[in-house]
Order: C-alpha cells, then sequence, then structure tokens
C-alpha cells in the first residue's frame, strides 16, 4: 500500500509540477536575480548620467552668463577709461567683447533654446546685450570726433543710456542665474538622493541574490527529495495497483505510450480468454478489432484507436473480441497514470445491460402501442360521448314534444267538457298532467346525469357566496323558509357550473323535503387540507340512517312519487359530480331534527 505521508507531500503544489517545470524554476530564480540587478544597475546609472547631465547643462548656463557679463562690464569699463584719457589701449576690453559676445551669445542660445520658463528672460537679456553694444560704439564714435578734453550734452546721454541698460541687463542675467541656481540645487539634491537610492537597491540585490541562491539550494533538494519519494511512490503504486487489478471484476490493462499491454489482470483475463503471457507488448486493438478483417481495413481502425479514442479520457461503447473469436459488447474507461506516461484501460462486459436495455426498449415499445391504442380508444370515447350527447338531446326533445302535447290536450278536454265531467274524472285528469310534468323532470334529470363529467367547463375564478346568492334567487324558496349563509365563504378557482349544481341540489332539496311551512337552511364552510368542506343543514323531519347510501343512487326516493314529486335523480347528479372532482359527500343525522349534507370541494 502506498505510504500516506508520501501522497500527502507529493499533493503540493511544488510537487505536482513536472520536474522539467521545477528545474525551470530553480535555474530562473538566480537568473531573474541576475538579470534584475543587472537591469537596475543599468537604469540607475541611465538616471545618474541624465542628471549629471542636467548639472552640467545648468552650471554652464550660470558660467556663460557671467562670461557675458563680465565682457559687458570690461567693455564698458574700457570705454570709460578711453572717455576720460583717449587712449586706444582702454579699448581693447571693448574690442575682446565685440569678438567673444557673439560666440558666448550662440552658446547660451543653444543651452536655453529648450527652456520654455527662461526663453522670454533670454530674449530680453538678448537684446539688452546687442543695446549696450550699440550704445558702447556710437560712443567711441562721439569721442573720437571731439578734440581731447572736451565734452558733450550727447555723451553724457550715452552714458546715462548706457548705465540704464546695465543695470536692466545686470538685474536680468540675476534672475536667469538665480533660477538657474534653484535648479542646480535641486538637481544636486536628486543626485544624491539617487546615489543613496543606488546604494539601498545594490544591497537589497545582494540580499535578494542571496535568498535566491538559498531557494535554489533548497528547491534542488527538494526536488532531489522528491525524485526519491516519487521512485519510492512508484515502487508501492504499482504493488498497490497489482493488488486492486488482481482482484477487481472488471478487467483492468494499462498500456505504454506506443499503446503496447503492460498488465492484464485475472478478470481481463477471464473476459477475453487470453493469458498473460499471450497480450504482454501486444497492441490494445488485438483486443478491439475484429480479427478476420482485411489487414488495410484492419490498419485503419488501429490508426483510428489509436489517434482518437485511446487519447481521450472518456468513456466508449464498442466491441470486444475473444480468443476464440467471439464477440460481446464492451465499455471502456480510459485514465492517464502520472509520471510514466501510462494509460490505465478499465473494460467492462455490458453484455447482461445491454440486453436488459433490449427489454426494457421492447416494453417501451409496447408501452408506446398501447399508449397509441389508448389515445384511438379515448377519440373514439369521444366521439361516442359526442353522439351520446347528440343522442340525449334528440331523445329529449322529441319525448319532451308529446309529453307537452298530452299536457295541453288534457287542459283542452277539460275545458271543453267542463259541465259534463265528474269530480273523479277531474281529479283524473290532474293526476295525468302531474304525471306528464314528473316524466319531463326525469328527463331532464336523465340528461343532466349523462353530462356529468362529459361537459367540458372552463376554469374560473368563483365567489361561492355570491354564486349561493344566484343559486338563491334561481330556487326562489318561500319567505317562510330563511336561509343563512357563513360570513367566510372562499374564492376559489374551479369550475363554476358543477359546483352550482351540488349547491342548487342540495338547497333544492332542504327547501322541498319538509313536513312545516316554516324552516330554516345554514351553508357553511371550513377549510380540510387541500379541500374545502361544505355543508347544508335543514331542520326538515331528516333522512333516517338505513336510507343514507340508498338515497345516492339513481332513480331511489323515500317517498312514493304519489305523496311528494321526486325523481329520485338530483342526489346521484351530485354524487357522480363530486367523484368526478375527487370530492366525497356524507350525510349525517342532526341532534335535535333535520339533516346536514356534507361535501368536499378541491381548492
Amino acid at each position: 500500500m502506498p505510504n500516506p505521508i508520501t501522497i500527502i507531500k507529493n499533493n503540493s503544489a511544488w510537487s505536482r509540477l513536472p520536474i522539467s517545470y521545477r528545474g525551470a524554476i530553480i535555474i530562473a530564480i538566480p537568473a531573474i536575480c541576475l538579470l534584475g540587478t543587472l537591469g537596475a544597475w543599468i537604469w540607475s546609472r541611465q538616471i545618474g548620467l541624465n542628471t549629471l547631465n542636467q548639472i552640467n547643462h545648468t552650471e554652464a548656463v550660470i558660467s556663460k552668463s557671467n562670461q557675458l557679463l563680465m565682457s559687458l562690464l570690461n567693455a564698458e569699463t574700457g570705454v570709460r577709461g578711453y572717455h576720460i584719457n583717449r587712449e586706444d589701449d582702454f579699448l581693447i576690453p571693448y574690442r575682446y567683447a565685440k569678438t567673444n559676445i557673439p560666440t558666448i551669445l550662440l552658446e547660451l542660445d543653444n543651452l536655453l533654446q529648450n527652456n520654455l520658463q527662461q526663453s522670454a528672460k533670454w530674449n530680453e537679456i538678448k537684446r539688452l546685450v546687442n543695446q549696450e553694444m550699440n550704445l558702447l560704439e556710437q560712443k567711441i564714435y562721439e569721442l573720437r570726433l571731439q578734440p581731447e578734453g572736451t565734452y558733450s550734452p550727447r555723451d553724457l546721454s550715452l552714458l546715462s543710456q548706457g548705465k540704464q541698460v546695465m543695470d536692466s541687463l545686470r538685474s536680468t542675467i540675476g534672475q536667469l542665474q538665480s533660477e538657474e541656481q534653484t535648479l542646480l540645487t535641486r538637481q544636486q539634491e536628486q543626485l544624491e538622493n539617487f546615489r543613496r537610492v543606488i546604494t539601498y537597491i545594490q544591497w537589497s540585490s545582494a540580499w535578494i541574490s542571496a535568498a535566491a541562491y538559498w531557494a535554489a539550494v533548497y528547491l534542488f533538494n527538494r526536488l532531489d527529495q522528491d525524485l526519491r519519494e516519487r521512485e519510492l511512490q512508484l515502487s508501492e503504486s504499482k504493488t498497490f495497483i497489482e493488488t486492486i487489478t488482481t482482484n477487481i471484476v472488471d478487467a483492468v490493462i494499462t498500456i505504454n505510450y506506443k499503446n503496447q499491454i503492460e498488465t492484464f489482470n485475472p478478470a481481463a483475463t477471464d473476459m477475453f480468454g487470453y493469458q498473460h503471457c499471450d497480450v504482454i507488448g501486444q497492441d490494445l486493438t488485438l483486443l478491439l478489432i475484429e480479427p478476420d478483417l482485411p489487414i488495410a481495413e484492419k490498419k485503419e481502425k488501429v490508426n483510428f484507436w489509436h489517434t482518437n479514442l485511446l487519447q481521450s479520457e472518456r468513456r466508449w461503447q464498442t466491441t470486444g473480441y475473444r480468443k476464440d473469436r467471439t464477440s460481446f459488447p464492451l465499455e471502456i474507461s480510459i485514465s492517464e497514470l502520472e509520471p510514466d506516461a501510462q494509460l490505465m484501460i478499465i473494460i467492462r462486459d455490458i453484455t447482461a445491460t445491454e440486453e436488459a436495455k433490449a427489454k426494457l426498449q421492447s416494453r417501451a415499445d409496447e408501452l408506446a402501442r398501447l399508449s397509441s391504442i389508448l389515445a384511438k380508444a379515448n377519440t373514439d370515447l369521444e366521439k361516442q360521448n359526442q353522439e351520446l350527447d347528440k343522442f340525449a338531446y334528440v331523445a329529449s326533445h322529441d319525448l319532451k314534444a308529446p309529453l307537452r302535447a298530452i299536457a295541453s290536450l288534457s287542459e283542452w278536454i277539460e275545458e271543453d267538457l267542463t259541465d259534463e265531467l265528474s269530480g273523479e274524472t277531474r281529479y283524473q285528469m290532474t293526476l295525468l298532467r302531474g304525471r306528464v310534468h314528473r316524466l319531463e323532470e326525469l328527463i331532464n334529470g336523465l340528461l343532466a346525469y349523462s353530462r356529468v363529467g362529459r361537459v367540458k367547463n372552463e376554469i374560473e375564478i368563483v365567489d361561492v357566496k355570491k354564486l349561493l346568492n344566484e343559486v338563491i334567487d334561481s330556487l326562489s324558496p318561500p319567505d317562510t323558509i330563511k336561509i343563512t349563509i357563513a360570513s367566510e365563504m372562499p374564492i376559489l378557482r374551479t369550475h363554476k357550473i358543477p359546483l352550482r349544481q351540488v349547491f342548487a341540489n342540495l338547497i333544492s332539496n332542504a327547501i322541498k323535503h319538509r313536513d312545516s311551512a316554516e324552516g330554516k337552511i345554514t351553508i357553511a364552510v371550513e377549510e380540510l387540507g387541500e379541500f374545502y368542506k361544505f355543508s347544508v343543514a335543514d331542520d326538515g323531519p331528516g333522512i333516517p340512517s338505513e336510507f343514507h347510501e340508498k338515497i345516492f343512487a339513481i332513480f331511489q326516493t323515500l317517498y312514493p312519487r304519489d305523496t311528494k314529486e321526486n325523481t329520485g335523480i338530483g342526489l346521484s347528479i351530485v354524487k357522480k359530480i363530486l367523484d368526478h372532482q375527487g370530492g366525497i359527500i356524507d350525510i349525517e343525522l342532526n341532534s335535535d331534527s333535520g339533516t346536514t349534507f356534507y361535501f368536499t370541494w378541491p381548492k
């Protein structure tokens, strides 16, 4: 059996990685650290050089501006000396400035051409420099025209203008140098900060490199340990698999990457008839392809198995072939065994399952045939019901017409022979019309009874209290009979007409069958699970318990029809409606007098 500790260790994320991936990770750790350190050094060196270049640029601007200012001051001082002594040696600084200032201006122009913040000041400086040089040139020209020792108002004016221009020039150059000095200070601080960052990065890189080295050493040790544990696990797993496959009822076969059989358990021997030595090293398709196929067709099927079926981790149903060349249906389940690129094939003989499926399919076909017969029978029954409805309508119409004629004829005879008829004959005529009306009601009752359950009624929202009021209005009970309806009557979705017929028959019986002119009828309801239980109670003479079953049979009455007119169909209709709706009806004698009918109706 495999060592549980070994299994737990090897279930870690590191152990589940392929060996090539782990080796690549171990090599990648110091390589990444080296590349990171090198990249940080290149980046920091480039940033440092950029910052140093900016510092040099700023220092050059300050230096050149100082040089420009000094050249102008020297030129102005020389011109002032020439103004006093009229010696040409005093004009040497002026000539030097005239030669070098354009070069200095060009250099500063190059240095400040991309500096948008200083562009306005620099343009002003160039204008003032040109103005100052022009003033100095005019002053020299004027002095050379005058005799030595003489001065003109023009000299004083030029001297004053030169002083103002130089003051402005000093101020503007001072501002420019001040801003550049501020920028220089900031750049020097950035360079110093960056040098500290570089030092931190170098130390961090050293620590990370050391950690990476130890991590690589640790992972190498883990890899070596995992390899030893995997070797042990493989040995244990092989023993474990052999133990399982020896005792399992399904055929278990392992194949290598060439699809050659390496193990063949006893169940596979029993299933295919091959001995272990017969199949080791053979292609698995030996068991899955018909042996008598032509070579070309067999080769095509072998290629199909190798490129499609054996590469998919799923279940397949196909046909297996035994050593004696008989075939049988089987189910193949394929799983990959790591790390040796082996496949484990589990094969199950599904002969019994296929036979059961065949039997089930046969029964399903038989059920479909019976369903078809039943559907045809339902269709025929529906046609017969339609014919029965038509017959009942025609029969009732044809029977009612002569009955109405008999009733009318008896009335006409009685009217025509009023003076000649005796009292007995008048009684017989009245009795005749009573029998005609009874027969007409009997025909109506039979027609209603035959339609119960066959006439389709729409389901609708029914307010039972409103329905009861409609029924009572249609029955027109005498004023001496008080009918009370409970206040909490439900509102439900149901077939309205059948429910109306039930209430109408029960309330009509309670009105009709009584032994006194006055009376009371109470209609109530209570919830009973998935049903409502309605009750119709009266205070009449009551129905003896021995007749409680009999009264629901068709044509059954408690009293002779000569003493009390009744068709004996009303309660039969009620019973049939409730049977069709899934309800029940019961009867109970009240403790004092009268009868209570209970019936249930689905919600």
